[in-house]
Formats: C-alpha cells, sequence, structure tokens
C-alpha cells in the first residue's frame, strides 16, 4: 500500500466509514491528502482527520447506516438515490455542526458552506458547489462546470461527474439546507433525522419527503407541513414529482405544491395486457409513483381478471411517472400521465407488460454458474433474476479470490426457466427484445465493476447449447449505461429454449489489459451484473 515509504495511488485523497449492524464497531480510515511528489498538486498534504468536515462527514455514515435499516440492522442503502442520500446526509450534519458551533461562517449571502475547506486551502469547492445555493443562484460556489445554478431533482443524471452518489447527493443536501434555513437548526435536524427511522427501506428521495412530512406529522401535528413542500416543491420534488424507485436515474420532476383539498378529484383507469399473447394481466399492481408512502393519497390499484385498475380520488394534474408491475413481469413505466379535471369521464391510461420468463417470483431458477457464491453478502447468482435493478450478481473478474489480474475469466450462470418458449430473432420482434439486461455493478461495487462484454446461450435440454448473442453494454465513459436495461436481441430463433446461460466476459475498465492491476480499478477484481431478463412465447406443448 506504499510507493517508496509514501501513500500509493490507492490511499490518497479519500476517507471511509464501514458501518456494520449495532454491535459490531465500525471502522473508519483517514487517508493523506495530496499527491506525494507532485508540486503542482493543490491539495494540502494533510490527513483527513485534520478536517472537521471529512472526519464528520465518515461519522455520519455510521448515524445512516444504522438508521434506515431492515429487520436485521443491515443498512438499506443500496440504490443510487439512497446512496447519494447517505453522502449528502454526511455532508448535511458535519457542516450543520459547525455553522452551529459558530465554527463555520454562514450568512444570507449564497456560496460559503462547503466541505473539506482546509484540506483545499479555502481555495475550491469540494463538491460540484456549495451546499447553501439557491436555485439559480450566481453566487460563487454555487455555478458548476455545466453552468447549473443550484440543483433541482431533474439535475440527477446530468451532474458534473454523474449519476454518481457524492454528485447525485447534491441535489439532497441543498435541499436540507434550504430546510434548515426555513425551519432553523433544530427544528430541521431533528426532522430530518427522525425521517431515517421512518422512512421506507432503500428509499428514494421521494420516499424521503415523504418521511419528513411523516415525521413532522408525528412530532409537531404537521405545523410544519406547508413549509416542508414549498423546500420540496421548489427543488422538483412537488405534488407530482415520480421516480420508480430508488434506483431511477431519472426521476421526473415537478414544481407544484399540493392542491387544495377542496379541488374536484378525477379518476385514473385503463388496461393491462401482454404484448406477447394479446391477453389481459390480472393482479398487476398500477402505482401513480411519489405517493406510494406517506399518506399522500396511496394512489394505486391492482388490476381485475380482466386487467382493469381504477384509481379514484386522485387530484387533476400531471404525474411523472406512473408505472404497471407484476411479479413475474417487466416493469411497465409511463414517463406522464395527465388526470383530466372532469367528473363525469375517467382519464383512461393503458399498460403493456411481458410476462419475463427469467423471473425467479415466475418460477426460474440458477442451476448452475461459476465463480465464488457471494449469496450471504446479498449478491449470489440468484439475485440476478429477481426482478430488481438494486439487487444483483456480483462475482470476479479473475480467479475465485479475486486476485486482480489483466486476464478477465469469464463467468456465467444458467437459468431454467419455468417452462420452454420460443425466443424470437431480431433485435425488436413483433413483442419486443428477446432479452433484457442491466450490467450495472452491484453490491457496493464502483461502476468499473458492471459488465462490458457479454454472451447469451440457449439450450432445450441444458447440455447443447447455442449462441445467440455477443456483444458489449459500453465503458464507464458513457454515465448513461448505468442502472439501465440494455435490450438485447437474438440473432436466431430458437423454439422450445428451456434454459438459458448468460456470461460476464470482462468489466468496464478501460483499456482492460493496460490498467489491471496497477491502477486503482474494482473491476479488476469484481465482476457484475444486475439483472437479466429473458422473453418470449410459451412454446407449443410436444
Amino acid at each position: 500500500s506504499t510507493a517508496r515509504g509514501l501513500p500509493d495511488g490507492n490511499h490518497i485523497d479519500n476517507a471511509y466509514m464501514a458501518t456494520y449492524p449495532d454491535g459490531t464497531p465500525p471502522t473508519m480510515a483517514m487517508f493523506l491528502w495530496h499527491t506525494p511528489g507532485d508540486a503542482t498538486d493543490p491539495v494540502i498534504p494533510v490527513s483527513g482527520s485534520h478536517d472537521a468536515s471529512i472526519l464528520y462527514h465518515e461519522y455520519i455514515h455510521g448515524l445512516s447506516n444504522r438508521l434506515v435499516v431492515d429487520a436485521t440492522g443491515q443498512s438499506t442503502l443500496n440504490s443510487i438515490q439512497a446512496k447519494s442520500m447517505g453522502e449528502a446526509w454526511s455532508d448535511y450534519y458535519s457542516m450543520d455542526y459547525l455553522v452551529a458551533q459558530k465554527l463555520q461562517r454562514d450568512t444570507r449571502r449564497d456560496g460559503q458552506v462547503r466541505d473539506a475547506k482546509y484540506v483545499l486551502a479555502d481555495q475550491f469547492t469540494f463538491r460540484n458547489m456549495a451546499m447553501d445555493c439557491d436555485r439559480k443562484s450566481t453566487a460563487k460556489f454555487c455555478t458548476d462546470i455545466n453552468g447549473d445554478h443550484g440543483y433541482t431533482y431533474g439535475d440527477f443524471a446530468t451532474l458534473p461527474g454523474g449519476p454518481e452518489v457524492h454528485a447525485s447527493g447534491e441535489i439532497w443536501t441543498q435541499t436540507l439546507w434550504d430546510l434548515r434555513e426555513r425551519l432553523g437548526h433544530r427544528t430541521a435536524t431533528m426532522l430530518i433525522t427522525r425521517a431515517m427511522e421512518l422512512s421506507a427501506a432503500d428509499p428514494s428521495f421521494l420516499d424521503m419527503r415523504n418521511a419528513i412530512l411523516q415525521a413532522d406529522l408525528v412530532a409537531y401535528g404537521a405545523r410544519h407541513s406547508r413549509d416542508i413542500w414549498r423546500v420540496f416543491a421548489n427543488r422538483g420534488m412537488g405534488w407530482f414529482a415520480g421516480s420508480v424507485d430508488s434506483s431511477d436515474l431519472r426521476p421526473g420532476q415537478d414544481f407544484h405544491l399540493p392542491p387544495s383539498i377542496q379541488t374536484p378529484r378525477a379518476t385514473l383507469a385503463g388496461l393491462v395486457t401482454d404484448p406477447t399473447t394479446g391477453r389481459p394481466v390480472a393482479n398487476a399492481l398500477v402505482s401513480v409513483t411519489g405517493h406510494e408512502s406517506g399518506g399522500l393519497g396511496n394512489y394505486q390499484d391492482h388490476t381485475s381478471a380482466r386487467g382493469v385498475y381504477q384509481i379514484n380520488n386522485v387530484y387533476p394534474g400531471t404525474y411523472r411517472k406512473v408505472i404497471a408491475f407484476k411479479r413475474g413481469h417487466e416493469l411497465g413505466v409511463a414517463r406522464s400521465v395527465t388526470v383530466k379535471r372532469n367528473a363525469s369521464r375517467f382519464t383512461r391510461h393503458d399498460f403493456t407488460i411481458r410476462r419475463d420468463w427469467a423471473a425467479r417470483s415466475g418460477g426460474a431458477s440458477i442451476v448452475n454458474f461459476n465463480g465464488p457464491d457471494y449469496t450471504d453478502f446479498g449478491c449470489g447468482p440468484a439475485e440476478a433474476i429477481d426482478l430488481s435493478q438494486v439487487t444483483g450478481w456480483g462475482s470476479t473478474t479473475g480467479d475465485d479470490i479475486g486476485t486482480p489480474t489483466n486476464t478477465s475469466v469469464p463467468k456465467y450462470i444458467v437459468i431454467q426457466l419455468p417452462r420452454a418458449i420460443d425466443v424470437t430473432a431480431g433485435k425488436r420482434s413483433a413483442v419486443g427484445a428477446a432479452f433484457k439486461v442491466d450490467p450495472t455493478a452491484v453490491c457496493g461495487d464502483p461502476i468499473s465493476a458492471s459488465t462490458d462484454r457479454f454472451r447469451i446461450d440457449l439450450s432445450r435440454d441444458g447440455t447443447t447449447w447455442t449462441t445467440v448473442q455477443r456483444g458489449s453494454f459500453g465503458t464507464v465513459d458513457d454515465p448513461n449505461a448505468q442502472y439501465r436495461f440494455f435490450r438485447v436481441g437474438s440473432k436466431v430463433d430458437f423454439p422450445g429454449t428451456h434454459y438459458v446461460r448468460y456470461w460476464m466476459l470482462t468489466p468496464q475498465v478501460p483499456d482492460f489489459k493496460t490498467n489491471c492491476p496497477n491502477e486503482p480499478y474494482a473491476g479488476c477484481t469484481f465482476m457484475d451484473t444486475a439483472e437479466v431478463e429473458v422473453f418470449g412465447r410459451p412454446a407449443a406443448a410436444p
């Protein structure tokens, strides 16, 4: 870990706090800030422990990772929005404390509250902006390299360096600082803390907005709800905002306050069908996102046997994301649905969702794989077929213990489908591509551990295989390739498919053969895929 007695490239300009469930001591590490021997490096050569904001930032990971937990005490800050809030809370609490102790100046002037001012000699911004930047503020340290002034929810995927947890977290940090300025230090920080205890698992920004509103209801009888809504609406998290879940990189922002209680309500209704068969999908959940938690109306309904859903008492307006979902099926997403103000008629919106034959909840299973088994860490092979982009299959790039070399050892999973299906050739057949894959890194691995080159084989008996597709998902240089499904077509028709073998061939490390193992890329050690989906028509009985 050293270079001629000094820290190597893996041990500078960083700090971390590894937090385990309550009862197991956490581990904090403070690194040197400054590249040894580089006279042009503007960062002061000092331990991060000498900068209070860095030290307190890491301590707060111990708070958030022990408050937003599942029933076993494990942190549920897993997906991109939840992880981003994890970084934002650490920034917020560290600077909130320093300002409250009058160790950091904060006046009406924007751009004063900045992390890591000591190690940066107060010359630069540690993040893209200061955290006390109003929307559209042009103050110094309130403009990023893209020319943006103060962030909103819609900036999530376009932030410099994003989507990335520290960059994307700046949206949440600036929102929390707005809340502090409107409600005061004590009230805001109490509500923010209580909301962590009340939040949904792996929360989105909207889930946590709802939790803060709920905390205000519990602690203050909703005394501050109007002010809280004004803060969130100003940052694009208003009443009609939507997010599929915490892994959504492109949430739909909205700047509206909640409608007046006297506003006439309306009805949203429609039909959910499977385009593969043309038949209705029964018992599918249709949900207006952003309203699933916190008592905001619970705009949801399950489809009938005829595939019909009906959501009553909905405030009219344009909801940014409405979804349809059923176990064993892909997610159906409507980017925007306008519910019309017309008491005599309903607004109709139909969905199509296909049966995902690889879904574990639909009866598929992993019957073979190579490489290590990280099931005990929540990253086993079966996580690649759990219909969630939050979790996935994590493996190693080289040998089974993850020795970093410049040679990738391909890893595979074999999925047994619940019945034989007919796979149709073409990137887009009449009902869409035969496969969808999200190659994003999981289990806390950085994005370079995402899969780049891949291969898909099909079989009728699990013994004789035919390769139907191979290719590349891209590199980490394309942020839009993260946390999204790639549609993958089959090169041939393959009737009677009963087994699918998916291969991870290489990780998304730039210039893999040159940069591994000497450069600090996680993909030199680990290789992951978040989800694999398979589509086709049920095969005729033999």
